[in-house]
């Protein structure tokens, strides 16, 4: 398993979180270390994952 779990994982975490309006730092060990969970969005922005299958040039909402 990859740090921080599957995609699957990571969805639930971040659901759990706001379901119980629980702070990062109190996630549940089950869903992996609470900073690998928060940092995972910006890493995906960091390596370009973010912008997969837009177009060059379109405009961000």
């Amino acid at each position: 398993m990859v740090a921080g779990g599957t995609i699957v994982s990571w969805v639930d975490a971040i659901a759990f979180r706001f379901q119980t309006g629980t702070q990062w730092v109190d996630l549940s060990e089950k869903y992996g270390s609470w900073r690998v969970v928060y940092d995972r969005p910006r890493t995906w922005a960091l390596d370009g994952a973010g912008g997969a299958g837009r177009k060059e040039g379109a405009a961000v909402p």
